[in-house]
């Protein structure tokens, strides 16, 4: 059965973490100061092919794999989520409806009623991006828009790998001008869930810095915070992908 762990440490004031586990399973749930859930992060396999499905009210539902660190020799981190679109959602619903029936029915049933509604990536669109919005955004400007689909083919990806590498060898200082340049950039095309991404993990290396003491938050936070700071851009990143191998549907009126 999962049970809680007991004083789970937090890392942002308005948002509250609880985490249950067995040893099939990891949960851990957000709350906010009103005990409303806000999302979940469901880890199943543990002592295999590990894989979890996260799910936020701003980006919905997310299938991953987990990056094992001994494929990834000098990576302190426990696991890194990678893409991973299998999932038997019955099968995973009968399991955890199975195991969690000590926790909180509102919990339980929380993640009951995603894991129900999941349709995989073969059967839901990606979150497009309003092509109105971007052209009005970009001032319906070409070169503008060149340029910016040349950042998300090159520099975001370059700015994502490096991040990816300073949480994993907690070189948090260094992961701090990154966040600071993925937030701008974001902000900059109206990514507004990356760019509270990015805000969180921001308060989080923040909160080392000014206590010194401090041990390094657990690997599941920066994990998940970082997965959902990738999702969010990955429309953005096709959107322009999209524009820069069709450069006719750039010209906007």
């Amino acid at each position: 059965m999962l049970v809680e762990i007991p004083n789970v440490k937090q890392y942002e004031p308005n948002r509250h973490r609880r985490w249950f586990q067995n040893a099939f399973f990891d949960l851990y749930v957000w709350s906010n100061d009103s005990d409303e859930l806000l999302g979940f992060q469901l880890c199943y396999e543990k002592g295999g092919d590990q894989r979890a499905l996260r799910f936020s009210r701003e980006l919905g539902c997310q299938h991953e794999g987990v990056d094992q660190p001994e494929d990834k020799p000098g990576r302190s981190m426990s696991a890194i989520f990678v893409a991973n679109g299998v999932l038997d959602a019955d099968a995973l619903c009968a399991r955890f409806t199975q195991d969690a029936i000590e926790i909180p029915a509102p919990i339980r049933e929380y993640v009951i009623e995603q894991l129900g509604m999941y349709e995989g990536p073969n059967n839901r669109d990606t979150p497009a991006v309003n092509d109105e919005e971007m052209f009005r955004l970009l001032g319906s400007n070409p070169e503008k828009l060149a340029q910016l689909a040349k950042l998300f083919a090159s520099d975001h990806q370059r700015l994502a790998e490096a991040l990816g590498a300073a949480f994993s060898s907690n070189a948090f200082a260094a992961a701090r001008p990154l966040l600071h340049s993925i937030k701008g950039m974001s902000a900059l095309i109206g990514a507004k869930a990356a760019a509270a991404c990015a805000k969180r993990l921001e308060a989080i290396l923040s909160e080392l810095e000014s206590s010194p003491t401090s041990t390094p938050p657990p690997d599941d936070v920066l994990r998940a915070e970082f997965s959902a700071l990738q999702a969010a851009l990955l429309p953005y990143r096709n959107w322009f992908a999209k524009w820069q191998a069709a450069p006719s549907s750039g010209e906007h009126d």
